[in-house]
């Protein structure tokens, strides 16, 4: 046995093995932080499966729809990550509000702590964002958030 042969061997290294495995035993057992995921045997122990639901967003510029393909991985997620939290700012602002700020802050008045962009503005400052991210006019911009389910074999649109 490995832990036999090093408490033999160096008794420093048995006490330093030891308490590394009863501090990672501990953390697995609790399911909360872990030192290092390679140690952290619950995160490779189950298998992921598909969700039901999927969005896509779909941008559109200049009557021309954007492709992954065609951009770098750091533009694409530029795009695409601030079309998304917009999308779900109002979510955000409920889950932020009842689980945070209003538990903690004993606070009423939510209006000082949520953020309410409205539409037209968003559409506004990412017209401009879009230019500045792909370096070309944006005449017209659309983004479309399109439901997909997953049937066990394929992805298929729904009919929204």
């Amino acid at each position: 046995m490995y832990l036999k042969k090093i408490y033999h061997t160096n008794k420093w290294w048995f006490i330093v093995i030891l308490l590394f495995i009863i501090v990672q035993l501990g953390m697995d057992i609790r399911q909360d932080i872990s030192l290092s995921p390679v140690y952290h045997y619950g995160m490779f122990s189950n298998v992921i499966l598909p969700e039901k639901h999927y969005t896509v967003t779909e941008i559109t510029v200049n009557d021309k729809k954007l492709q992954s393909k065609d951009l770098s991985p750091y533009r694409w997620d530029k795009i695409i990550l601030a079309a998304n939290l917009y999308h779900d700012q109002k979510n955000w602002n409920s889950l932020l509000w009842n689980t945070d700020i209003k538990r903690m802050l004993h606070l009423s008045d939510s209006s000082k702590y949520i953020n309410n962009i409205s539409p037209e503005e968003f559409n506004a400052w990412y017209k401009n964002y879009l230019q500045g991210v792909l370096h070309t006019k944006a005449d017209s911009v659309s983004i479309d958030f399109i439901m997909y389910d997953f049937n066990g074999q394929n992805l298929v649109k729904t009919n929204n």
